[in-house]
């Protein structure tokens, strides 16, 4: 079980112009997110979203990135697992790397902790 504890949205000058993509972020924009969560010492995940309603898919871009990007991750924090979540309206989708040389697992499910508590993705 992961908990999220905060959101750092990624800032406009660190996206990258990169025609065929709806969005790429820069290497600055990577920086920046793992000396967060270096500084936390915890979990580092991508979150982006296709919008829609459902349960989302990555697409073929989102997988062959991620499986770039998110290993690396454990270069600066060894000790968590890190990941890749794309969100719908209403749902979401994750993977989960527990290790640099390890294939991702997916994530079963999602809850908002709230009034009232919420259940989406793999977990109805």
């Amino acid at each position: 079980m992961l908990l999220s504890r905060e959101y750092a949205p990624v800032d406009d000058e660190d996206y990258l112009d990169e025609p065929g993509v709806g969005a790429m972020i820069g290497s600055d924009g990577m920086r920046k997110g793992l000396q967060m969560a270096y500084r936390a010492r915890s979990a580092l995940l991508h979150v982006h979203t296709h919008g829609g309603r459902g349960i989302p898919r990555f697409s073929g871009i989102d997988i062959r990135e991620s499986r770039k990007f998110v290993p690396s991750f454990f270069n600066a924090i060894p000790q968590s697992p890190h990941g890749a979540v794309v969100l719908s309206n209403d749902s979401a989708s994750g993977l989960l790397w527990l290790g640099p040389d390890r294939s991702p697992i997916a994530v079963t499910g999602f809850v908002r902790v709230g009034v009232p508590l919420q259940r989406f993705g793999g977990l109805q």
